[in-house]
C-alpha cells in the first residue's frame, strides 16, 4: 500500500529543519509528500527540497489546505501531520500496520502538547496524527467554513456508521502551538461554539465541558479559563449578532 503524507503550512520556517530530519529517520518512509503552503517566509524555499509536491495558496484555512492536498495524493492511505510536530520514529509504520486490517478506514494516532498527552479518543479526530483510507476523503469532504474541521470530520464519520481506530502506537509531539497556547485554546472554544450551532445538539456542550475539566485536572486553570470564555462569547456573537467569525480576545483575529 502507497502513503500520501499531507502537510499544510504558514510561516513556519522555524521548524522545517526539525520535522523533516524526525520524518527522514521513520521506519517506513511515505511514498510521497505533499506541502500546501500559504506562507509569507522562507517556508517553502526550505520545504522544496523535501516534499514530492508542493502547493502554493492563500490562507483559507486547514479544510481547505487539506482538500487541495489529498486531491494531489496517489497514495491508497492519506496522512495529516503539521509541521510543528516531530514524529516518532515508527509512527508511519505503526500507522501502515492498523490498515492491514481492511475493516480499518480511518485512524486517529496519540498527540502529547509540551509532553502532557492529549486524551486518545475512538470519537474523535486529531488533525495533526490522523489518517483514511482514500476512498472516506473522496466520499466524506472537509467543510471549508468550519474552524475545527478535524473534530466535524470525525463526528460525521461517527454518525454514519464509520469506527475510528486510535492507535496509542503511532505518537507525535506537537510543539509549535506552545508558542501560544492562549491562541490554540481561544481557538479550541471558537471551535466547539460553532460546531454546536451547526449540528444544535448537546453533544457538543458536553465536549466543551470535557475539555474544560481535562484542563482542570492536569493543572492547567488557564486553559480552561481559555476555552470556556471563548465558547461563550463565541456562541453569544454567533447567536445574537449573527457573526460568521465569533468573538475573540482583544489581539487575537487569526
Amino acid at each position: 500500500m502507497k502513503i500520501s503524507l499531507v502537510l499544510m503550512s504558514r510561516n513556519e520556517e522555524k521548524y522545517i529543519k526539525t520535522f523533516f530530519k524526525n520524518l527522514g529517520n521513520q521506519t517506513r518512509k511515505p511514498d510521497e509528500i505533499i506541502l500546501v503552503d500559504s506562507s509569507t517566509d522562507r517556508t517553502p524555499e526550505l520545504a522544496k527540497p523535501f516534499v514530492t509536491k508542493l502547493i502554493k495558496t492563500l490562507p483559507k484555512g486547514c479544510a481547505d489546505a487539506r482538500l487541495r492536498g489529498q486531491e494531489k495524493a496517489r497514495g491508497d492511505i492519506i496522512v495529516f501531520t503539521d509541521i510543528d510536530a516531530i514524529p516518532e520514529k515508527n509512527w508511519l509504520k505503526e500507522i501502515e500496520n492498523m490498515f492491514q486490517n481492511p475493516e480499518v478506514k480511518v485512524v486517529v494516532g496519540k498527540v502529547t502538547y509540551n509532553e502532557i498527552p492529549s486524551k486518545l479518543r475512538a470519537d474523535s479526530l486529531n488533525g495533526c496524527n490522523m489518517a483514511f483510507r482514500k476512498e472516506i476523503l473522496e466520499e466524506f469532504k472537509w467543510d471549508t467554513t468550519q474552524i475545527g474541521e478535524d473534530i466535524d470530520m470525525g463526528y460525521r464519520l461517527i454518525k454514519a456508521g464509520y469506527r475510528i481506530y486510535p492507535c496509542e502506537q503511532a505518537t507525535v509531539h506537537h510543539t509549535g502551538t506552545l508558542d501560544d497556547p492562549k491562541f490554540t485554546h481561544i481557538r479550541a472554544g471558537r471551535s466547539m461554539a460553532l460546531l454546536l450551532y451547526k449540528y444544535r445538539t448537546p453533544y457538543w456542550f458536553g465536549r466543551i465541558c470535557y475539555n474544560i475539566l481535562y484542563a482542570l485536572r492536569i493543572g492547567k486553570p488557564k486553559y480552561a479559563y481559555w476555552l470556556s470564555h471563548s465558547f461563550i462569547f463565541s456562541l453569544y456573537d454567533i447567536i445574537f449578532k449573527k457573526r460568521k467569525t465569533p468573538y475573540i480576545f482583544k489581539g487575537y483575529a487569526k
